[in-house]
């Protein structure tokens, strides 16, 4: 069942599946998202599943680490659930491992600072819809102008 809630949606009970994607969207690329809080995780893999990306997720440090040593992704996503320590180095560690890859944090709020080796950012506030587009548009060039960090 899909619930939709604080502007998330959320999968209750068993394992999340991706809902089928909408036609045009095949072929975006691999993305690794990492967060804590796997209702997240299964939030952000269906919602971009649907937009046709191959998602893998890691819910901890070690996951990403592996994740990270093991495949070749065309963009990370940190979540805003890891705690500023760990995003410091999360973000050491994919700069380490996948050079070239682009690093998107999703901030708890507007007033929080980025670091400067992230390449962009989204507000969790924004809501999905707006993560969405931000992906499409670092992912796949699209008309709505992401900036990317100097």
């Amino acid at each position: 069942m899909l619930i939709l809630y604080r502007g998330l949606l959320l999968v209750s009970g068993g394992r999340s599946h991706c809902l089928t994607p909408r036609l045009g969207a095949m072929g975006g690329g691999k993305i690794l998202a990492v967060s804590y809080e796997r209702a997240l995780l299964r939030t952000r893999k269906l919602l971009l599943c649907s937009e046709g990306y191959e998602v893998s997720t890691a819910d901890s440090f070690a996951a990403a680490e592996n994740a990270c040593s093991n495949t070749a992704f065309n963009l990370v996503i940190i979540g805003h659930s890891i705690p500023r320590s760990d995003q410091k180095q999360l973000t050491a560690l994919v700069r380490h491992i996948c050079r070239d890859t682009p690093l998107l944090l999703i901030l708890r709020s507007e007033l929080e600072e980025c670091p400067a080796d992230v390449d962009y950012t989204v507000n969790a506030q924004d809501g999905p819809g707006v993560l969405v587009r931000v992906v499409n548009s670092i992912l796949r060039a699209s008309p709505a102008p992401v900036k990317k960090r100097a």
